[in-house]
């Protein structure tokens, strides 16, 4: 089903990342780091923390052929890949050592705490300059690290209502949906810190000097709404979903159900696609009203959702794909895991794990020459790395079984995936 990748060095193989993070931006930035080549060295908490306690979210059965604990390894790791890990408790005095032994040899730390955790620890960016002037240094927060909303907790959904772009998500009657969290998690934190990062590694190479990264995912959200912002500041009007050409409010540019209840997206933007559809419809009196008003544009989105009814989905794909006509049906996401294009531009890789055999994931969301990254190591467990790390940092093997004993370090049980 996949194409393996090799393990050849990535452009980044000369750097060190170390990551503090727990929840999904900062995992992902780091993933993303270490699919570029970049050393990533996780440190956890003991007992797994976060990828431990995550099993409460984890919805439906395992597969026949897999057990409990591979089945949550397989759920829970997907963003764990290209990195080593430590479990290192950060609130003794000595793990707060180590973690500074482990930063001075660093180019790059992400923790996604929230703002003071880090200073309270006294692993903060400043305490880490002091040791090592070079760190590029990015905390990936809700609201930053300046501004009176910097204490709130939240989530992705949180940041996306703050920030608008929830107003702009939804049906015609006006009540928001949740969307699934790519958007304020994802494209506004985990690539916008990546960007800052890389940016960050680039400046450094001219002036010797590393920075602190501020990334606040309702900061990006509303980056991402620059086209409405800029709407909303020329014309005064305040956009809602269902109302815009872009939120559901045009018959050519919306989403249309189908004879077996699936669904197909329609974006017509252009006067001769849209005119296109309409002769192929046979609704060619639709065709000059395509900037219609609102009930022109409600008129045309019922007529469009009643010829798009008496066909099924496979049928509409192939007659608008003959057409030319910009189209694509609703997938689900088990239709998008075995689709043919996605894996021929490799867009699925296998990682192979010593234990559980071959584990596809999605690559790197980074495509460098034509290809999605560099894949060459499985996910560790939690703390799985912590001799390798330990010596490479001048650690003797009496003061490694010294931190285990003292429960300063935590090497994994046999067996334990999550």
């Amino acid at each position: 089903m996949t194409d393996k990748l090799d393990d050849s060095t990535g452009i980044l193989s000369s750097y060190r990342v170390i990551d503090f993070s727990r929840l999904a931006p900062g995992p992902m930035t780091t993933m993303v780091l270490g699919d570029l080549g970049a050393d990533v060295i996780k440190v956890e908490e003991p007992g797994g923390g976060r990828r431990a306690r995550d099993e409460r979210v984890l919805q439906g059965q395992p597969r026949d052929d897999y057990s409990a604990e591979e089945w949550r390894w397989r759920s829970f790791n997907p963003l764990e890949r290209n990195k080593r890990s430590i479990a290192v408790d950060l609130r003794s005095d000595s793990g707060r050592d180590l973690a500074l032994r482990l930063l001075s040899t660093a180019d790059v730390a992400v923790e996604g705490f929230r703002p003071g955790v880090m200073e309270r620890l006294g692993l903060d960016y400043q305490a880490v300059r002091r040791v090592n002037r070079k760190i590029v240094y990015c905390s990936i927060t809700g609201y930053g690290q300046v501004g009176s909303r910097t204490p709130l907790v939240g989530h992705d959904l949180n940041y996306l209502a703050y920030a608008g772009a929830l107003s702009l998500i939804g049906g015609t009657d006006g009540s928001p949906v949740v969307p699934i969290n790519v958007i304020a998690d994802y494209a506004s934190g985990s690539l916008r810190a990546v960007s800052a990062i890389l940016g960050a590694l680039l400046s450094r190479e001219r002036s010797g000097d590393g920075q602190w990264i501020d990334v606040a995912m309702a900061d990006g959200v509303v980056g991402l709404l620059a086209v409405e912002v800029a709407r909303y500041l020329s014309s005064g009007l305040v956009p809602k979903a269902g109302e815009t050409y872009l939120t559901g409010g045009t018959a050519y540019y919306n989403v249309y159900e189908t004879r077996e209840h699936r669904w197909i997206t329609i974006a017509c933007n252009e006067p001769h696609f849209y005119r296109r559809l309409c002769e192929f419809l046979d609704l060619s009196d639709l065709a000059d009203r395509q900037f219609g008003d609102a009930d022109e544009q409600r008129q045309a989105r019922e007529i469009l959702a009643e010829r798009f009814r008496t066909r099924t989905l496979p049928e509409w794909c192939d007659a608008l794909a003959a057409q030319q006509i910009p189209f694509a049906p609703v997938r689900r996401i088990d239709e998008v895991v075995n689709d043919e294009c996605f894996r021929e531009r490799g867009l699925f890789v296998t990682v192979e794990h010593p234990e559980l055999g071959n584990v596809v994931q999605v690559s790197s969301v980074v495509p460098i020459s034509g290809r999605h990254g560099f894949v060459p190591r499985n996910p560790s467990r939690p703390g799985a790395d912590f001799h390798s790390v330990l010596s490479e940092l001048g650690y003797h093997d009496s003061e490694i079984d010294d931190f285990i004993e003292r429960e300063i370090v935590v090497a994994p049980a046999v067996g334990d995936w999550t």
